[in-house]
């Protein structure tokens, strides 16, 4: 499959960075702090959303009070961020891959259920910031992944109709908002998801590195 498109927009976490893991990680020692279990069949709340909306969802499901979800909020913010400083690695191939769809004139926008501080950082990191054109955060939007909010404003920020650009995404709910944006989508495999659960991409490959192969300038 072959999209011949003027912009490519991108997911970062477990896209562009290592970092899907991290926020696992820190959503079990935060809750283990609180004597909260965080059983597999809660995971998929987890994974492509922001704890401002996955741990609502956590205390609600176990049917824990409220003003819990305030103190897991406040842990987790401080484990993931130490996990993160030592943890975060950018994915491999997504360097050459940025780099190869910039080169031919592609406009590129980072779509991210990331706060701005974090997003921004990330891509300083990894001194990738120059290919973005725009970056949408969680900051940036009334309403996350996966509502199409987030992918709406980024074809707003680029003044694109939804036909000319096509979003990159490893998790069914970064999924899920893309195409309720009308976008055509292309799932990044990750170990978190199985094929049956990111189906309803417009297709998916292994890895970021294969992405250069699928995308062309308009």
């Amino acid at each position: 499959m072959r999209f011949t498109v003027d912009a490519a927009l991108f997911d970062l976490d477990g896209v562009i960075v290592d970092s899907e893991q991290i926020n696992l990680v820190s959503a079990r020692r935060a809750l283990a702090e609180l004597d909260i279990p965080l059983s597999d069949e809660l995971l998929p709340l987890v994974i492509g959303r922001h704890p401002m909306d996955y741990v609502p969802l956590i205390i609600q499901r176990l049917g824990l009070r409220p003003e819990t979800t305030d103190r897991v909020l406040e842990t987790q913010d401080r484990l993931y961020s130490s996990i993160r400083a030592e943890r975060l690695r950018l994915l491999p191939g997504a360097r050459a891959t940025l780099e190869r769809l910039t080169g031919r004139g592609l406009r590129l926008a980072l779509v991210t259920s990331s706060g701005r501080e974090t997003a921004r950082e990330s891509l300083r990191r990894f001194a990738i910031t120059r290919h973005f054109e725009a970056v949408i955060t969680a900051h940036d939007v009334a309403r996350r992944k996966p509502d199409p909010q987030p992918y709406q404003a980024a074809l707003d920020a680029l003044g694109l109709p939804p036909a000319r650009a096509v979003a990159i995404e490893d998790s069914p709910t970064g999924i899920s908002a893309a195409r309720d944006a009308g976008l055509p989508v292309i799932a990044v495999a990750s170990p978190a998801f199985s094929p049956a659960e990111v189906a309803h991409a417009t297709c998916r490959v292994g890895g970021t590195a294969e992405l250069a192969e699928l995308i062309h300038a308009a």
